[in-house]
């Protein structure tokens, strides 16, 4: 009966109650990726910008401004319709007869209700400008132009003919001393203008009051004529009278 049967009972019941810790990783893993994603596509920043840009007071005054539009007061604006040569051909010589009709128009708002000239230039030595008489801008020694006062008032929409020949009635066969023209070409004449409202030498822009854009239509030209010498001498060009001065 001595201490033989005592440790036999110790280290059977201690190790068999140790795996409890199994259910500890199985909670924290399965809970942490389903709550993240949900809450983050949310808050994208797409409608953000979208509401910043609509809202802006500043831009919705200026897309609704009103815009104060003068519009331009009504003038004439005198034009030249055409010229005309009758007989209607290009080719000449120096002893055919020519007629040269020309139309002027108002095609402005306004009657024109002053005096004005027009000017008829043949061969010039430049672009006939404001203010540059025909005599004044010769391109030929023969010197030849035609010069229409016109003193009536020209109605809106209302043309008037002008003509070269001396038998025209009125103001529409040119002014004698601001004329030089004998009803046939020189040789060499390729170019014929016609300027309305041509000259006012206290006015940059004539008589007329037309505005930027009735100024710059003044001006048509008459291009591809052939003049050649006739085998027989014709009356012998005059020079322009130099009372032209008195006549403007």
């Amino acid at each position: 009966s001595t201490p033989t049967s005592t440790p036999t009972n110790t280290p059977t019941a201690t190790p068999t109650s140790t795996p409890t810790p199994t259910n500890t990783p199985t909670a924290t893993l399965t809970s942490t990726p389903t709550n993240t994603p949900t809450i983050a596509p949310a808050m994208t920043a797409t409608s953000t910008a979208t509401i910043t840009a609509t809202d802006t007071p500043d831009d919705f005054n200026r897309v609704y401004l009103p815009k104060v539009i003068r519009a331009a007061p009504p003038r004439p604006d005198l034009v030249v319709s055409s010229i005309r040569l009758i007989p209607d051909q290009r080719t000449f010589t120096t002893n055919d007869s020519v007629q040269i009709e020309v139309i002027i128009t108002n095609q402005g708002e306004l009657p024109s209700r002053a005096a004005f000239w027009v000017d008829l230039s043949i061969n010039p030595a430049e672009t006939p400008r404001q203010n540059l008489r025909w005599e004044e801008n010769c391109g030929t020694t023969a010197c030849q132009g035609i010069a229409w006062g016109i003193t009536g008032t020209l109605e809106v929409s209302e043309t008037l003919v002008l003509r070269s020949d001396s038998d025209s009635s009125g103001t529409s066969n040119g002014i004698e001393r601001a004329t030089n023209w004998n009803g046939q070409f020189a040789a060499g004449t390729t170019d014929l203008y016609v300027f309305v409202d041509a000259w006012n030498p206290e006015d940059d822009n004539g008589t007329i009051e037309e505005g930027p854009a009735g100024e710059q239509n003044n001006l048509l030209q008459l291009s591809g004529l052939t003049v050649v010498e006739a085998q027989i001498s014709g009356v012998e060009q005059q020079q322009p009278s130099l009372l032209r001065s008195l006549a403007r």
